[in-house]
């Protein structure tokens, strides 16, 4: 979904600038996250580790990744806020307009200030203007206008802490229920279609976990916000769901669980993290950088097709 919001968005603008601090960060932690595990991976395919050894060194490094996490926490919402609350702005590259294109540019952004003067002189109990005229406007002044917020007029939508929380609960066992009715057909899935195991784990069960608003934001040029909604999200899982998951099976005395996978979809995420990271060090993105991403994605897909099918695992 990052290479899809960097392609989408480099359609609207030659280039898009984001925070490079944050995204640098998210990428170095998600590289933090991989490492523990390529090790225990390594470990047993190199090593030659116990499963006991396995277990126990799968233990001690979720606890690393939780305070790992924990100060990723602090660094951004207590001693680092400010990085994040007031990122570093750089000026757009925007595409030229043919005159076409600029004249109706100008006609809308001249309809738009007319009907706000309008809305204004209501709210002031004032006649509004019988008329409007649509007259050639400089590009500087769109180019102001359209980096305008909200008028003051409208009000700031809200929710209370009550609709906040039933909203969150009611999703909540929503997403518990869709994720028992998929892993339920999963095994059906792997038996009648004759996908493999890592197929349908890298790619079938991600797609449904997409988040479409990280394109339409990369669109609006708030490339910040489309990295949160998607590096962040993977960093979350990678930091906090995985560890957590190790430890809550530590607790219950399940050793089976631990952070051993297959070899091939750990490399294949070391290399897509690798990757990623080295896109976003200049802070800045264009739909080529998208582009380059999204065939990572699928030749990594195409790679997973192949890769142990439902016969070969029975």
């Amino acid at each position: 979904m990052t290479g899809l919001s960097f392609f989408t968005g480099g359609l609207h603008c030659l280039e898009q600038y984001f925070d490079a601090t944050l995204a640098q960060t998210i990428g170095m932690l998600l590289l933090l996250a991989c490492l523990s595990l390529v090790i225990p991976t390594a470990a047993h395919s190199l090593g030659n580790t116990s499963p006991k050894g396995i277990t126990q060194q799968s233990r001690g490094t979720a606890i690393i990744i939780m305070i790992s996490y924990i100060l990723w926490l602090l660094f951004q919402l207590k001693y680092n806020r400010e990085l994040f609350d007031n990122p570093e702005k750089r000026e757009k590259k925007k595409r030229k307009l043919t005159d076409q294109q600029r004249m109706k540019l100008e006609a809308r952004q001249e309809v738009k200030r007319q009907l706000k003067r309008a809305w204004d002189a209501k709210i002031n109990r004032a006649n509004p203007p019988s008329t409007i005229s649509i007259t050639p406007v400089d590009s500087d002044v769109i180019a102001s206008d359209s980096s305008d917020g909200p008028s003051d007029g409208e009000p700031d939508a809200t929710l209370s802490y009550a609709t906040c929380f039933i909203t969150l609960i009611i999703s909540t066992v929503l997403i518990a229920y869709n994720t028992e009715l998929a892993t339920r057909t999963i095994e059906g899935l792997l038996t009648d279609a004759g996908l493999s195991e890592t197929f349908v784990g890298l790619i079938i069960i991600p797609l449904l976990n997409i988040d479409p608003m990280c394109i339409s934001v990369a669109n609006l040029d708030n490339v910040d916000l489309s990295i949160s909604l998607t590096l962040e999200r993977c960093m979350q899982t990678a930091l906090m769901v995985v560890p957590f998951i190790v430890l809550l099976a530590w607790w219950m005395h399940i050793p089976e669980m631990n952070m051993e996978f297959d070899t091939f979809p750990v490399l294949a995420l070391f290399a897509s993290i690798i990757m990623v990271t080295y896109v976003v060090q200049q802070g800045k993105s264009n739909w080529l950088t998208g582009a380059l991403l999204v065939k990572v994605y699928i030749l990594i897909g195409l790679s997973s097709y192949y890769v142990g099918t439902a016969e070969s695992i029975q």
